[in-house]
């Protein structure tokens, strides 16, 4: 079990090795021995596997999976915000009774399960709390963040040899004060479903649609989050780039918008329902 105030630190890539090896290859060619050849062929599938730092299971790193609160105190998440994620992710799971040990790290131990909630959204929590070390921060009233922004840090190898990522995952809880639009919209946008969104990436290793693909597609990510709306009867996000709308041309503020729909039936027929929600694009860097 680590410390409650465990303190991090960036760990030094240990990739020296890895890059010997790289080098015993490039300057004796074919003709190296087979033990040689064998030691750089691994650790060039290390560094193919493991692009990031490598860091040791000594290091400052929490020592065991899960979701933590951050160590370091401009980034650590306050306990009003703790409790503000629980229940969001309370909301989206319909799990009762999730909250953060210690103010410290999200823990599941009296979870109780009701009839309301999303198993695809408890799967991805579970997995992201077995497979991956994500570490929570608080990035509110930051240029460099629009809701929520996940960044993998280092691989942590554990003393039995096995690897696991490590992740800073940080929220701007201020951006989410600024959202309006229609109830549905905001239903489907909340904090718990941003945050699964991340861990999609963490957990599952799906990435967002590149470049003007965004402003059509949701991408990997937001498909399964779409499960996840789907099982809680929310609208479904139709693409993954923000809009940029202007109200009128002698308006002088602009919004970032983003579009939801979903098929309802009216007498018999099929009808598209579409929401929106949107923020001003001064007080959100999206």
């Amino acid at each position: 079990m680590w410390d409650v105030l465990w303190r991090r630190s960036r760990p030094s890539p240990a990739t020296g090795e890895n890059r010997r090896a790289l080098h015993t290859v490039r300057s004796q060619g074919c003709l190296s021995s087979r033990p040689v050849i064998l030691k750089a062929l691994f650790g060039l599938a290390l560094l193919v596997l493991f692009p990031f730092p490598l860091a040791r299971a000594e290091s400052t790193w929490p020592m065991q999976p899960g979701i933590f609160n951050s160590s370091e105190k401009p980034y650590r998440l306050s306990r009003e915000k703790l409790t503000r994620l629980s229940a969001s992710l309370e909301r989206v799971t319909g799990w009762r009774g999730i909250h953060f040990e210690h103010d410290a790290w999200l823990c599941l131990k009296e979870a109780r399960l009701t009839t309301t909630g999303s198993p695809t959204a408890r799967a991805i929590i579970l997995k992201a709390l077995q497979e991956t070390i994500l570490i929570l921060e608080d990035h509110s009233r930051s240029l460099d963040v629009a809701f929520a922004a996940i960044r993998r840090e280092a691989t942590l190898q554990m003393a039995s040899g096995a690897y696991l990522p490590v992740f800073s995952l940080r929220v701007d809880f201020e951006d989410f004060r600024h959202l309006r639009g229609h109830s549905e919209a905001l239903a489907a946008f909340d904090l718990g479903l941003v945050l699964l969104h991340e861990l999609v990436h963490a957990a599952f290793d799906r990435r967002d649609p590149p470049g003007p693909r965004g402003t059509s597609d949701p991408g990997e990510c937001e498909a399964l989050v779409n499960e996840v709306r789907m099982e809680l009867d929310l609208p479904l996000r139709t693409h993954y780039h923000s809009e940029h709308v202007i109200p009128s041309l002698l308006s002088d503020l602009s919004f970032g918008r983003l579009r939801f729909e979903r098929v309802t039936w009216r007498e018999g027929k099929p009808r598209r329902a579409i929401y929106f929600v949107q923020w001003p694009k001064p007080f959100v860097s999206h």
